[in-house]
């Protein structure tokens, strides 16, 4: 689509409702108002380039997502009892058609099970669970699960206040979980080189759980937030 194309934008195709996030008619419609083409054709200069502005799009697929788990008296309060926190994608403002949704319960166990079970039978893709100790939400889970933790973003105003700490918790105790992570970091990193030794990973890449790609950019940044002291100086700043 070219610049100043008048054509609405589609998510046209054969797939089945299950594999987006919301009805297809309803995709398209949000597509048509908030993706919008760039302002220009790109010419290879990285100085004019002008990208397609995904934010606003990303916003609105929330705010549909947010007005379904809302969208009767009962849902509602099963939502607000359930206190969702959102991971993933999700917090980061980066939802997708075919984004899973990523949350975390932090309050009523039934609520939360009343949700999911409610995105279930709607064909959203969730995965869900719930912190086996209500005190310290990094017990019993993998080390990428804590890390997640730290770009949480709560979804209701009452769990807020339970993230903020835990946030806070973590934090103190920061110094002693970074080794972790970065073992973690190079494990998974290791097992995906050794997953993708073979033509498929030629024929068919996988950005997201391919070797380097869309996974690596996000460990690096993780990386940073985990070790600021190794990114000080003006020779390292980029």
């Amino acid at each position: 689509m070219g610049a100043g194309d008048s054509q609405r934008p589609s998510l046209s195709g054969s797939r089945g409702r299950s594999r987006y996030l919301l009805p297809q008619e309803q995709l398209n419609d949000l597509a048509a108002r908030f993706l919008k083409p760039p302002k220009a054709i790109p010419d290879g200069q990285e100085e004019s380039e002008h990208g397609l502005e995904y934010a606003p799009f990303a916003k609105a697929l929330e705010q549909a997502m947010l007005e379904f788990f809302t969208s009767s008296p009962a849902l509602k309060t099963h939502w607000e009892s359930a206190q969702p926190i959102a991971l993933g994608s999700w917090a980061r403002g980066e939802l997708c058609p075919k984004s899973d949704l990523d949350i975390l319960f932090a309050g009523d166990e039934e609520a939360a099970a009343a949700v999911t079970r409610t995105a279930q039978e709607a064909g959203i893709k969730i995965r869900s669970r719930i912190p086996e100790n209500a005190d310290d939400w990094s017990v019993g889970v993998e080390p990428f699960d804590v890390l997640a933790l730290l770009a949480a973003r709560p979804l209701t105003e009452a769990g807020h206040s339970r993230l903020e700490r835990e946030v806070q918790r973590l934090e103190k105790t920061m110094k002693s979980w970074r080794r972790r992570f970065f073992q973690a970091i190079r494990r998974e990193r290791q097992e995906r080189a050794e997953r993708s030794n073979s033509i498929a990973g030629f024929l068919e890449p996988n950005l997201k759980s391919g070797p380097g790609g869309l996974r690596d950019m996000g460990q690096a940044i993780q990386v940073r937030r985990l070790f600021p002291e190794r990114f000080e100086g003006p020779e390292r700043a980029h």
